[in-house]
């Protein structure tokens, strides 16, 4: 996260701040192009059909952050 900017380092990143900054990522990401990066190796193209936005933002709620 340092290398690409999303975060500066140096202090602790608690897990309210990575939940944060994943839920901002996600409203971001091109998840048509992150399908079709992904779909050359895989099996199964159905594995990757839920990706989206509200798909992944809904698993952090089930992530357990300290």
């Amino acid at each position: 996260m340092e290398q690409t900017g999303h975060w500066e380092g140096g202090e602790a990143l608690s897990g309210e701040a990575l939940l944060g900054l994943l839920r901002k990522r996600f409203t971001e990401v091109d998840f048509d192009q992150a399908r079709a990066d992904v779909l050359p190796f895989i099996r199964d193209a159905d594995a990757v059909v839920l990706w989206g936005e509200t798909f992944f933002t809904g698993l952090l709620d089930r992530l357990k952050v300290e």
